[in-house]
Formats: C-alpha cells, structure tokens, sequence
C-alpha cells in the first residue's frame, strides 16, 4: 500500500500504528485505494477526523490580527464552553 500511494513505509507503519494523524488529503487517498462505497469512506473520513489529537497552525506570512486571533484561541480553547463554540462555528461555517 505504501509503495502504491507514494509513502514510505515508515509514514504508513506510523499512520497504521497510530503514531501519526493523516492529513485529510492522506484520508482522501487511503479511501480511494481501498475503493471504500460512499458510506465506508464517509465512515472512514470521520474515524480520522476523530482520530486527530493535535493540529499545527502555520502563521508565517499571517496578517498580525489573524496570528492574535489563532493564539487567543489556542490559549483558551480548553475552557471555551458550549455556547461559545456554537458561536465560533456558526462563525466559521459561513
């Protein structure tokens, strides 16, 4: 599989293993390789998106209010209550 899709084999063993989250492109080539029917891939696309613990955020060449705005956020995501987080997502969805 690695070899079909371009990766190396240490990428693969540590997407197989859990040791790395696929990137949703990643995600988008696993599920046509394995030629997944619209409710597997639907299934698989969310399993990985559950999966992810972590997201890096590149703010190099960020205007300043966007990097103040992404840090903010990254500083009080823990105790953002429901509320908020409909707020910001009704925000985000438009």
């Amino acid at each position: 599989v690695a070899d079909a899709l371009g990766f190396t084999t240490s990428f693969y063993s540590a997407l197989e293993v859990g040791k790395k989250a696929p990137a949703p492109n990643t995600v988008t080539l696993l599920a046509d390789y394995f030629d997944f029917d619209a409710s597997a891939n639907r299934l698989f696309h969310s399993a990985a998106a559950e999966s992810i613990e972590q997201i890096r955020l590149n703010l190099q060449g960020a205007k300043p209010q966007a990097q103040e705005v992404a840090l903010s956020l990254a500083r009080r995501f823990d105790s953002l209550d429901d509320a908020t987080l409909k707020e910001l997502r009704a925000i985000l969805n438009d």
